[in-house]
């Protein structure tokens, strides 16, 4: 259950400030130190509250009775346990999962366009974890009248509460992943990335999966581009409203270049032509460097990195599907 815990709370907004209140008691920045000790946290917190409602059930007799209590309950904890896995695996398996496809073809060398990676909507997705936890829920209650020995519901009533509890935290973490806490969702910032206002936005996709690449226009903050599945959206008033700007071509990644005219470039493709570099897998980030504007670096969908000493006229493929060439 804290496995379950930890997975769902690293994808929402709320684990940064986790980390920082734990950075303050190790004093140290370290991810690896920091995630471990709430790591160990979230082992600890559904082991104790599963020890201290044995403890209260079994009305401090023995250390033998509260033990058997806690051995012979924890294992009504597995169908909800399970079901919280499979209900996490579920939203990268339908949101992402086309991409197994792409990465597999591409490890024979076939590129191609990768379009929208989920095979059904956020909503569709949400409404099958919930099912999911559901079941879990009713199995280990289920487990815990089983395992209750014909005791009156009103003893093991604490253990009721304890799988429901348990089955609401999976709920509120599942949610937050659906509702935009896990990368889908517009925020802004405007001291540096100290602090973020999320953004409700009118006119893009109910699933910003689709929104593949999103930047402000050098003259004016204000105003964004958003590469999606069905064209350039365009907004004027900080990504509050959206309009279709051009629906001849897929975007998959956009970059400002530093010079005095602010150029804006972009991964683009047509039915007809891919730019910038001559190549059909899909670009998923553009790096300029500041210091060389005819340096750049685009990385694609399927793990490939390429470099252009010129510009952009010429490409050269230094990372291969992951692989260091």
């Amino acid at each position: 259950m804290g496995i379950v815990f930890v997975q769902n709370i690293t994808m929402l907004s709320i684990w940064q400030e986790i980390l920082k209140i734990i950075s303050q008691v190790t004093g140290t920045t370290s991810y690896p130190v920091n995630f471990t000790v709430a790591f160990i946290i979230s082992m600890i917190i559904p082991v104790a509250m599963l020890w201290v409602t044995s403890l209260v059930v079994s009305n401090k007799k023995n250390w033998q009775s509260i033990k058997e209590y806690f051995v012979r309950f924890g294992y009504a904890i597995i169908p909800l346990d399970l079901a919280g896995h499979i209900a996490h695996n579920l939203f990268h398996l339908l949101t992402e999962g086309k991409s197994i496809g792409y990465n597999t073809i591409a490890l024979f060398g076939i590129n191609m366009q990768a379009g929208d990676l989920a095979f059904t909507s956020t909503f569709t997705v949400q409404v099958l974890q919930f099912i999911i936890i559901g079941l879990g829920f009713f199995g280990s209650a289920y487990t815990v009248y089983r395992m209750s020995n014909k005791q009156t519901f009103k003893r093991m009533l604490l253990f009721y509460a304890l799988m429901f509890v348990f089955a609401i935290v999976n709920i509120y973490g599942l949610n937050q992943m659906g509702e935009g806490e896990y990368g889908a969702g517009i925020f802004k910032s405007t001291d540096g990335g100290q602090n973020w206002e999320k953004i409700e936005p009118k006119g893009l996709s109910e699933d910003l999966h689709k929104v593949y690449a999103m930047v402000a226009l050098p003259d004016n903050e204000n105003t964004l581009l958003a590469g999606t599945e069905s064209g350039i959206m365009r907004s004027d008033d900080g990504g509050k409203t959206w309009v279709m700007h051009g629906g001849e071509r897929f975007i998959t990644a956009f970059a400002v270049i530093p010079n005095e005219n602010k150029d804006l470039i972009s991964y683009s493709i047509t039915k007809d032509d891919a730019a910038i570099m001559i190549s059909k897998d899909a670009a998923n980030y553009i790096s300029v460097n500041p210091e060389n504007l005819k340096q750049i670096l685009v990385s694609s969908f399927n793990n490939s990195v390429f470099v252009s000493e010129d510009g952009g006229d010429n490409w050269n493929e230094v990372i291969k599907a992951g692989a260091i060439n």
